[in-house]
């Protein structure tokens, strides 16, 4: 992350699995990691879910036993960003 970036943690897949969203606001970008980084690895990659540009704030929202990721923006209002189900690999 950089100085400024905004955090939530969710089980944004409700697979049971807590994961970090990033809202970058510099860059009006939303990001998401499929998981936590270890001490020992190398930079963990995130995937590019949204671009909002008005958004100023992330969070996660309870919605039947899992989280639904959340944008507020300047002007008051509130937007959902959809998650995909992870892509098998």
């Amino acid at each position: 992350g950089v100085a400024g970036d905004r955090v939530a943690v969710g089980d944004w897949r409700c697979d049971g699995n807590l994961t970090a969203a990033i809202l970058r606001p510099t860059a009006a970008t939303v990001y998401i990691f499929d998981r936590w980084a270890e001490p020992s690895a190398d930079l963990l990659p995130a995937e590019t879910l949204d671009v909002v540009t008005d958004a100023e704030e992330i969070r996660a929202e309870r919605a039947n036993g899992c989280h639904r990721l959340m944008l507020d923006t300047v002007g008051g209002e509130s937007q959902q960003v959809v998650v995909p189900a992870r892509s098998s690999q």
